[in-house]
């Protein structure tokens, strides 16, 4: 009787398996710290420390420069655990921006992860766009994209939002 107990265990601990992998992990820890790249005349900043007014949670600057000048900047928030995550443009228009809410319901194929990279992923649009940050080693990623088999006019949406290597605060 017991071992037909500990079997029906293990068989329950196998079904649910699939569905730790439709939760993706929402802890955003990971993103702390600055973050620089360069290419071409081009360099891209982004500077994440803790916020105090929310423990565990982070904010800061992301900011672009073209031929040295800074032609965009966002001001990223993260809550603590991950709850949510929002940008704001801090110059040019004044409402530009995007919010964004734990994607707990992602389809397990497009929350997959490469060994060793920490991720987190948000919806932008539930259903349709997510919003995946991701970590390996030293570089950090920020990227939009569509979820398989959303509506075709969501197909082309997303990109990268930024990608850096980590490069210490000053």
């Amino acid at each position: 009787m017991r071992a037909v107990i500990l079997l029906m265990a293990a068989l329950a601990a196998c079904q649910t398996a699939p569905a730790a992998l439709s939760n993706p992990v929402r802890d955003v820890s990971f993103i702390g710290g600055c973050w620089e790249q360069h290419r071409e005349g081009r360099a891209d900043f982004l500077r994440l420390l803790p916020n105090h007014n929310d423990p565990g949670g982070f904010s800061g600057y992301q900011t672009t420069f073209r031929d040295n000048q800074i032609t965009y900047r966002r001001f990223w928030t993260f809550a603590s655990g991950g709850a949510s995550a929002e940008w704001v443009s801090a110059i040019g228009v004044g409402d530009e921006g995007s919010s964004y809410v734990p994607a707990t319901n992602l389809p397990a194929k497009e929350s997959l992860t490469a060994p060793g990279e920490k991720a987190a992923f948000f919806w932008e649009r539930p259903g349709e766009i997510f919003f995946k940050i991701s970590r390996q080693s030293d570089v950090l990623r920020f990227e939009s994209q569509s979820v398989k088999g959303a509506p075709e006019r969501y197909s082309s949406a997303g990109g990268v939002l930024f990608e850096g290597k980590l490069s210490g605060c000053d």
